[in-house]
């Protein structure tokens, strides 16, 4: 069986867990050496979120670095960028300086390299990721998809997409 590693490089064979992530939603997880049970999330690229990631390129292709959720609110809402970081295709800024101790992130956004990539037909994707506890990164699984192939498998119109409708 191979070994499944996470973004740190540590297998999951080597953390104590007996056996490979299965091809579903939801597993459980036992660490022979401890008795651990840890749940692992299978999850599907983030289709509906589509129109999010084309504003965050469209913002940056008009010069904006780093762009705050609000900007886009009409289009999106925080959670959106989140969740193709898994992909590498966003990355949140840190949340810097004298701010707000009770305030988790900055809430700005980038679309890195790879997502601009994404978005014009250059890069692909896997069609899942698995994440453990507290959305803990492991690996990407499924079959790589392009921008349009994505917005075909998921239910929307490549054109209406890139338009904006």
């Amino acid at each position: 069986m191979d070994d499944v590693s996470n973004l740190d490089g540590v297998s999951l064979r080597s953390r104590g867990y007996l056996r490979a992530v299965r091809d579903v939603s939801v597993t459980k997880e036992t660490c022979y050496a401890c008795g651990h049970v840890r749940t692992i999330y299978r999850r599907r690229f983030p289709k509906s979120d589509l129109p999010a990631l084309l504003a965050l390129f469209r913002a940056s292709q008009q010069g904006a670095v780093w762009v705050h959720v609000t900007r886009l609110r009409k289009r999106t809402v925080g959670g959106d960028f989140a969740k193709f970081r898994y992909w590498g295709l966003t990355e949140e800024r840190p949340n810097e300086g004298p701010h707000n101790p009770h305030k988790k992130t900055s809430g700005y956004w980038r679309i890195t390299e790879r997502g601009s990539e994404f978005m014009l037909g250059r890069h692909s994707v896997h069609t899942h990721v698995f994440l453990g506890p507290k959305s803990e990164f492991i690996r990407l699984d499924g079959e790589r998809v392009n921008l349009k192939e994505a917005s075909q498998m998921f239910g929307f119109s490549y054109l209406e997409l890139m338009r904006g409708d």
